[in-house]
């Protein structure tokens, strides 16, 4: 395999799991917000 092709799907590999981990950590503060009792709409505006 040419070193470039290598280096291409290792940092693919690593923004995938960035990604993944933002991902998470959007998740986990949505799920503490609603917790705290706002309401949530997908723009992002609190009701």
């Amino acid at each position: 395999m040419p070193q470039r092709k290598v280096e291409k799907k290792f940092f693919q590999r690593r923004v995938s799991r960035r990604l993944q981990n933002i991902e998470s950590l959007i998740a986990q503060s949505l799920i503490l917000v609603k917790l705290q009792g706002f309401q949530i709409n997908i723009t992002g505006g609190a009701k």
